[in-house]
């Protein structure tokens, strides 16, 4: 049993190290590939969906605003041809 114990905490501290070595693209380099429409162009066709999207964390202003790039904020940063 303690061999097992030991054996998963150092598996994870392994795994921990590793996973700062990892190279990744800082988000305030990253610009999505063409123009974003901002998310209330999605309403006029999308309003169920718009109305469900303002309820979750990545709806609130507030929330959003911590992201440094303003197109991450809007519905075509993430789905593809929303425009």
């Amino acid at each position: 049993m303690k061999k097992t114990v030991l054996a998963v905490l150092f598996l994870a501290l392994l795994l921990i190290s590793c996973a700062r070595t990892w190279t990744f693209q800082p988000l305030e380099t990253y610009k999505p590939a063409g123009a974003v429409p901002p998310a209330s162009a999605c309403q006029s066709c999308h309003d169920h969906e718009y109305a469900t999207w303002k309820e979750t964390l990545h709806g609130d202003e507030q929330n959003m605003a911590r992201i440094p790039v303003e197109e991450l904020r809007q519905c075509g940063a993430c789905h593809e041809a929303a425009a």
